[in-house]
């Protein structure tokens, strides 16, 4: 399953890389520049974990926000430190990146799609892979803390 650079950082970031490497059937594929083969490779996910290195960094010692960046921090290194058979780096066509941008957009239009293909955010819970508190708390964290923040419909 190929995964964009948000979905690989939010479950990285709470700390989800073995539950992301189950639903993805044990190998994560990532698009060149969310990120690179080699080390000096563009990289979205390794620019993501500096970001929150910085944050840990800036927010002084034993913080609530320093904590939370530092877990951040470890679960996007377990995250860039798979081997490349489970973290896989692929090319997309020009089609495939233009799918990608839809699956992703705000439209309404686009979300009503995304709805009639049968989208839907709760794979893992329906799998039984987590429990459904468990999903709510991460979706919450991710959707109201002041570090991740990414916003979104309620769970």
């Amino acid at each position: 399953m190929l995964v964009d650079a948000s979905v690989a950082r939010s479950f990285a970031v709470i700390g989800w890389t073995h539950q992301l490497l189950e639903v993805c059937g044990g190998t994560i594929l990532v698009a060149d520049g969310v990120h690179g083969q080699h080390p000096g490779d563009p990289s979205e996910l390794r620019s993501i974990r500096a970001a929150m290195q910085r944050q840990a960094d800036q927010a002084g010692p034993g913080s609530g926000l320093a904590s939370r960046a530092v877990a951040a921090v470890h679960g996007l290194d377990q995250l860039l430190t798979l081997a490349a058979d489970r973290l896989t780096v692929v090319a997309v066509s020009p089609d495939e990146l233009e799918l990608a941008i839809r699956l992703q957009s705000r439209r309404p239009e686009d979300r009503a799609w995304r709805q009639s293909l049968g989208a839907k955010s709760r794979r893992l819970v329906n799998s039984g892979t987590i429990e459904e508190d468990e999903a709510t708390d991460a979706y919450y964290l991710l959707q109201t803390d002041d570090l991740h923040n990414l916003g979104g419909p309620a769970w």
